[in-house]
């Protein structure tokens, strides 16, 4: 993520590698810093000029990630590279790294809940701090739908998170969410209602049954559904895994694991009660056709609480068009990711642009 790390940063135990010149002034320096458990590596992108610049650490959705939040089968989707380039060049400084156990960074994701994930974002905040080309009074956060659920926890309990902005963030109760978040994943793939209906049921089962503990009972659901998955594979994939029993139970024992660890804590936690804390500016931003962070759902419930919490520097964005990647889209759909350009829809750079440009002071700026 950076380069020049200097006396501040030494102190601090973060380790400099390299430094990569890129357009328009702006430079990529490649560092690595410390978190609990973690070595995270990354990328920090600066502004030309001395500085110090105000930055922003960027925070990924589910799933181990790397700095650029690509997307396996999505081919060239690098939003987070979009982002960093876009904010630089309009004088903001941007730290993105690679999550725990992914790309060049150290670490066991499989079983990190988001608290886990949210202590790594710690880290990279401590970091930009510590560097003094960075102004450490201006410093903020920008997440992605699970990035999107850290940034108000970080702001809530740090005050030293200037500003942040949340993308397709959610905000609603977990499991009534994930529930919508199915349903509407079903729909979009053109199911009809009747198994849509039961889709959204059995995804509401396992959830309750997950937040209340109920492990056995999770498990045998979990290895019937496994089981029925594998049988309806064609032969020739059913052959490839080896045999059926041993692959079943690989499946079974890493599901349970996620299961009993980052999907619990996701159950167990109220995304809203970061936001009633929330005491900086912040934007929220949603897409009209994002089928995993629903926006109308999600929208009600923060405005719901800003009305009542009197958040007046919360601001809510929702993009036209848009889906859960923030690509232009069809239906929304997941299977419909591929098929999209890779780019983030010039209104979200342009939206996110503007917003930061508000919030912050660029040394030098008229």
């Amino acid at each position: 993520m950076r380069r020049m790390l200097r006396n501040a940063a030494l102190a601090a135990g973060l380790a400099l590698v390299t430094a990569v010149a890129v357009a328009q002034g702006t430079t990529d320096e490649e560092v690595r810093f410390s978190s609990t458990d973690a070595t995270l590596a990354g990328t920090l992108t600066l502004p030309a000029g001395p500085g110090p610049h105000p930055a922003v650490l960027l925070v990924s959705g589910s799933g181990p990630q790397d700095r650029d939040s690509a997307l396996p089968g999505v081919e060239g989707y690098r939003p987070f590279a979009e982002i960093a380039t876009t904010l630089a060049n309009a004088g903001i400084a941007v730290l993105r790294y690679d999550d725990r156990g992914a790309g060049a960074s150290t670490g066991d994701n499989l079983t990190a809940t988001t608290a886990d994930l949210a202590e790594d974002a710690q880290a990279g905040l401590r970091f930009l701090r510590s560097r003094p080309d960075i102004d450490p009074l201006q410093v903020g956060v920008v997440g992605h739908s699970e990035g999107a659920l850290i940034a108000p926890m970080l702001a809530s309990r740090d005050p030293g998170v200037a500003f942040f902005v949340a993308l397709a963030p959610p905000v609603a109760d977990p499991i009534e969410g994930l529930v919508t978040q199915e349903r509407r994943i079903l729909e979009a793939a053109g199911l009809p209602a009747d198994q849509v209906a039961d889709g959204a049921q059995q995804a509401r089962t396992v959830l309750e049954l997950n937040r209340d503990g109920d492990w056995e009972v999770l498990e045998a659901v979990l290895r019937y559904t496994a089981q029925t998955q594998l049988e309806a594979l064609p032969a020739e994939r059913r052959a490839a895994l080896g045999d059926s029993d041993t692959a079943l139970e690989a499946i079974l024992a890493s599901a349970m694991v996620q299961q009993r660890t980052w999907m619990h804590w996701v159950l167990t936690h109220d995304p809203a009660r970061y936001w009633r804390q929330v005491r900086v500016p912040a934007l929220a931003v949603f897409g009209t056709l994002d089928v995993q962070v629903d926006a109308p759902q999600n929208r009600a419930a923060l405005e719901r609480i800003a009305s009542t919490q009197g958040l007046s520097q919360v601001d809510i964005v929702t993009l036209e068009g848009a889906n859960h990647l923030f690509q232009r889209a069809g239906n929304g759909g997941v299977e419909e990711y591929a098929q999209l350009s890779p780019n983030l829809m010039p209104a979200l750079l342009e939206t996110l642009r503007s917003w930061l440009r508000e919030h912050v002071s660029i040394p030098g700026a008229a």
